[in-house]
């Protein structure tokens, strides 16, 4: 079976650039536009982001269609089973 190629990491190595990520149910996101807070959201169901970058405190995902903010304490990396 071929290897994962692994892509470019981010800060944490908890965080790949273009990995999946599980976001839980009523976890706040907020998307900035020049450093002004322009959408804020919550889940309201659990869902899947991609990681896009990553911040000191926060994570950027793709979700829903948009650019996302989420603190990294509410967001989880996929782990690939192991059979």
């Amino acid at each position: 079976m071929a290897q994962k190629k692994r892509q470019i990491q981010v800060n944490n190595p908890k965080f790949v650039v273009g990995d999946l990520v599980h976001i839980p149910q009523d976890v706040v996101l907020w998307s900035l536009s020049e450093l002004e807070l322009t959408h804020t959201t919550t889940t309201t169901a659990p869902t899947t982001g991609v990681v896009m970058d990553e911040l000191p405190d926060t994570v950027v995902v793709f979700v829903n269609g948009r650019r996302m903010h989420a603190n990294k304490r509410h967001v989880y990396p996929y782990k690939e089973e192991l059979r």
